[in-house]
Formats: C-alpha cells, sequence, structure tokens
C-alpha cells in the first residue's frame, strides 16, 4: 500500500493457525447478530482509550493495538467502522465518535503522492456523506476525487501506485487499487466531474486486461512505460514469489470488480468479478479461511490471512446481489457465508481473549513480518460482510443502541491512555433520598415488571443496588441507575455483578430482534430467545 514497506514484527509470543475447523458451522441470525454486537463493544473500548489523533492498524504481540497516524493508508478504516455502527445502531454517539476520528484524516484530500486517498477519505467521508447528508463530508470527498485523478496517465490507462509523478523510470500500478475507484465513480454521481467515472472505468478495464492469468489468478503488481503505457512486467510485493497469487490481491479483486460493475454495469467487469471469485472459492482450504499466499509449496507453518477472507466475503454477498445467473447467485451467497461462518468461530473470532481485535490470524505483509495479527481493515470489511449478507438473506438486525454510555469521544492527545481509574473498593454511603429507590417508584414500584422488593437496598462495590421478584436495579453515581432482569441478570450475577469485568450497567435491559441486551459500563450481554443463551463481551 501507502508504505513500501512495514516495520517487522518481533512474533514471539503469537501462535500461527495452522489447524483451525475442518468446516465452518452454519450462519444462523442470531450469530450475524452476535458478531456485530461484539464487533461494536471491541470499537467502543477502542475509541474509549484511543486518542482522536491515532488510528489503530494492527495488534501487537501482547494483543494491543498498535497505532498510525493520519497519514498512513489505512487510516480511513477506524472512522469507517465507527460509521458502520452507526448505520447499524442509529445511535449518535457513533457519529460524534466517527466525526472526532475522520477529523484528523480530512488533511489527506488534497494528498497528491498517494493513490489510498480513496481508502483514507471514502471510507470515512464518504460513509458519512452517504448516512447523514453532510454537505461538508460531500465536498471533502469531491475534493479527494479531485486530487486522485491527478494521478491518472492516459497512455497507461490507469492511476500510478506507491511512486511519486516525477518518477519516470516506473509506472507500478497495484492490484489493491481497484478499491480506490469507488471514490472517484460516487464523486461523479454526485457533483462531481464526469471525467473522474471515465478514469476508474479506464483504469478498472486496464487492470482487467493485465492483472489476470488464465486460470482467474492475479498479480500484485504491474510496471508499465510510462510513455507508451506498454507492460513492462509483472510481479508482487506482498505475495510469496512473483508468479504466485496474493491471497488479498484476490480478495481486492473479487471485492473491487463487483463494485466497479455496480457503477457501470459493464458485463466485462462482472466477467472479471465471477472469475476472481471461482478462483478464491476454488482454493480455499477446509475452513474456508485462506493462507496469505494462493501458491505456496507447502502451507505447513504458514498463516492464514482472515483480512482476505473479510474481504472477499463482503464482495461475494454483493456480487451474489447483482448476479443475473441463479446458479452463481448461490454459489457465491453461500460461500460467503462459509467465509463468515468460519470467521466466527473460536478460532478466528477474538472473543473471550485479550486480543483488542474483532478478528484474529491476519496477515498485513507477511514478507515484511507483519501476520498473525488483529488488522483494522479486516475488522472494517468484516463488519460490512456481516451487514451485506443480513441484507442479502433478510435477518433483522435491527436498530439498537450500541454497548457503551453516551459518552463523548476523548479529546485529542499525544497518545492514549495507559491507565485507567477503577471504582473504589470501598461501601458508599446512601444519599439521603436513595437513587434506587427513587428509580424503583420512577418505572412504577411493585406495579412495574419488577415486581415486590425482595430485601432492602443494600451495598455493593461502588455503588448500592436492591433485588425484586422481577429483576434487580443497580446505581453507582459514574452510571446512574438502571434495572436488569431475567436470564442476563443471572449471568450477570453469576459473574460477579458490579464487582466483575463488566462493571455497573449503564442502560436498562431491552428488547433486539431475537432477544434482549444489557449494556455495562465495561461490557455487554445478549440472550436470544431461540436457543435461551447468553453471551458476554467484554472491552
Amino acid at each position: 500500500m501507502a508504505a513500501m514497506a512495514v516495520a517487522a514484527m518481533l512474533m514471539a509470543g503469537t501462535q500461527v493457525l495452522t489447524a483451525p475447523p475442518a468446516r465452518a458451522a452454519e450462519l444462523s441470525a442470531d450469530t450475524v447478530r452476535r458478531d456485530l454486537a461484539f464487533a461494536e463493544a471491541r470499537l467502543a473500548a477502542t475509541a474509549a482509550r484511543t486518542a482522536t489523533n491515532a488510528y489503530p492498524v494492527r495488534t501487537g504481540t501482547n494483543g494491543a493495538w498498535v497505532n498510525v497516524g493520519a497519514g498512513d493508508w489505512t487510516s480511513g478504516f477506524f472512522p469507517g467502522a465507527l460509521w458502520q455502527a452507526y448505520a447499524h445502531t442509529k445511535d449518535p454517539v457513533w457519529q460524534q465518535r466517527a466525526e472526532a476520528w475522520q477529523a484528523g484524516v480530512e488533511s489527506n484530500k488534497t494528498d497528491d503522492t498517494s493513490h489510498d486517498v480513496g481508502f483514507q477519505i471514502f471510507n470515512s467521508f464518504g460513509q458519512d456523506a452517504a448516512l447523514t447528508g453532510d454537505p461538508n463530508a460531500k465536498a471533502v470527498v469531491l475534493t479527494a476525487a479531485k486530487t486522485l485523478a491527478t494521478r491518472y496517465n492516459a497512455k497507461v490507462g490507469a492511476i500510478r501506485s506507491w511512486d511519486a509523478r516525477t518518477d519516470t523510470s516506473k509506472y507500478q500500478v497495484i492490484m489493491d487499487n481497484m478499491m480506490n475507484l469507488e471514490l472517484l465513480w460516487w464523486a461523479a454521481q454526485n457533483g462531481g466531474d464526469a471525467s473522474w467515472a471515465t478514469i476508474a472505468t479506464n483504469h478498472a478495464k486496464t487492470t482487467a486486461r493485465d492483472f489476470f492469468r488464465a486460470d482467474g489468478g492475479s498479480w500484485h503488481v504491474v510496471n508499465y512505460n510510462q510513455t507508451t503505457g506498454a507492460v513492462i512486467s509483472k510481479y508482487t510485493h506482498q505475495g510469496y514469489s512473483n508468479d504466485s497469487t496474493w491471497s488479498r490481491g484476490e480478495a481486492w479483486a473479487v471485492h473491487g470488480f463487483t463494485m466497479a460493475y455496480r457503477f457501470t454495469k459493464d458485463a466485462q467487469f462482472l466477467t472479471t468479478a465471477r472469475s476472481s471469485a471461482d478462483y478464491f472459492l476454488s482454493r480455499l482450504p477446509a475452513d474456508k479461511v485462506p493462507y496469505w499466499d494462493f501458491n505456496l509449496p507447502s502451507t505447513s507453518g504458514q498463516p492464514r490471512d482472515s483480512s482476505a477472507a473479510a474481504i472477499a466475503a463482503s464482495g461475494l454477498v454483493e456480487l451474489s446481489t447483482l448476479e443475473p445467473d441463479a446458479t452463481r447467485k448461490q454459489r457465491y451467497l453461500e460461500g460467503a457465508r462459509d467465509i463468515i461462518a468460519s470467521l466466527s468461530t473460536a478460532a478466528y473470532l477474538a472473543d473471550g481473549t485479550t486480543n483488542q481485535a474483532v478478528l484474529l490470524h491476519g496477515t498485513q505483509n507477511k514478507p515484511s513480518g507483519s501476520y498473525d495479527t488483529g488488522i483494522m481493515f479486516g475488522d472494517y470489511y468484516f463488519m460490512e460482510a456481516l451487514r451485506r449478507y443480513a441484507g442479502a438473506t433478510g435477518i433483522d438486525l435491527g436498530t439498537t443502541p450500541p454497548a457503551t454510555t453516551t459518552t463523548a469521544p476523548p479529546a485529542t492527545t499525544t497518545a492514549p491512555p495507559t491507565t485507567t481509574t477503577k471504582p473504589p473498593a470501598t461501601t458508599t454511603t446512601a444519599p439521603a433520598t436513595d437513587p434506587v429507590t427513587a428509580y424503583y417508584q420512577k418505572l412504577g414500584g411493585a406495579s412495574s415488571y419488577l415486581g415486590a422488593p425482595k430485601a432492602a437496598v443494600y451495598t455493593v462495590a461502588g455503588g448500592r443496588a436492591q433485588d425484586y421478584a422481577g429483576g434487580s436495579i443497580y446505581w453507582s453515581t459514574a452510571t446512574g441507575a438502571h434495572a436488569v432482569r431475567g436470564a442476563i441478570l443471572t449471568r450477570y450475577k453469576a459473574l460477579g455483578g458490579p464487582s466483575s469485568a463488566l462493571g455497573f450497567p449503564t442502560t436498562d435491559q431491552y428488547a433486539i430482534s431475537g432477544g434482549q441486551r444489557s449494556d455495562f459500563a465495561k461490557g455487554t450481554i445478549v440472550w436470544y430467545q431461540s436457543n435461551g443463551q447468553t453471551y458476554v463481551f467484554t472491552r
């Protein structure tokens, strides 16, 4: 991407996944909803601990996010993921967070030294413009599209990747650049110059012509003579060899050419999306998550790339919705389903681990030593895949609030906070008017769903509580009073109540599609009626 190399990472303490489950589980509606709730809980936790001028890119050996500056090619993915949470929940807190982190990314709109302005700006401000109609966000997108268009060479028929435009020794174009074309097509359709769409279409046609082998596999990089447009060489930067197919590059092709077909309805792009998808699906291992390259001489000890799986799954879902052939439509949707189902298992989902990402076992750049980590863009496309799959299959995700309080994002600082303040492990003196009793009366007292008290109000670490026939109320100065009941209350108490890692509730228990949910200071508990199970997400 924008950086030609990623700093080598010390791999001590990490474990490469070599033998995951043989077959992905079926993907239920509850699993999709659970995964999205977990992703949002992880995002909320990351937002709470991260400064607004820092952008998570991958997790380190300790499982904590490694942050980069706003100029990195990946900076748009974290605010983009926050916008996805807003798109799902419609909770203004997510909008506030997304706006806070995308503010620093805006300066990239006029940076003509990189092709990645699409990743940076469209994933953030593009979603903002589409979701809120904010004219300022739209203006940022149009400026970024104008900037990206300046990197186009009509002789080559493509936008230059990586190099400064004054470098006459080479004109490199990478498969990843297909993803940046959405910026140009969208901008051209929303008040921008019509020539931007022509540039995007020409770039996609050049890529379709020059990047693929007969079997549907792809090269990562094609180098052109910028004067004549002739191909000089084809090779890899992040794959195994110059003649291999880098799995994330093929995933970019699936996603990118599907998007190209959506905008243009050009049959050539549908054909390329199909061949890329067929190649990707036919070469997956049993658990449907690819190794980092499709042509490794041996997969023994080689890392997977969950980010490639997530990118392809999202593209496959969209391809299934655009595919006119019924057999292919089913194949692509089922292929996406199997990939998402595998990513939802304990082998890949970070639930229950100390890793701060949503997905485990991502490979950012194997040749440079960055592999077997969480990756923010993997999490971004996993959320996109979940939401697209729900839309394609009729799963009701609802528009429930996120697993957070309504606290605004932290102010910009030079570094994320390294410590948090825990509530004192002491008793709390009851106020003159007991807040638990006051809240109980506000709900309706004994005539409410809580029913009659089972005992008097009692002190818990950092607050107060009372149990009733139909549930319990917990109060602390920081969170206020909130009611919990049923299976969620049973699970909460079993974990230790306010003394557990969840802390005090921050919302009353509320209904979601197919179940119930309670949010806490440091996590969420969700219960689904279909299987009677509760799921705990901590942050």
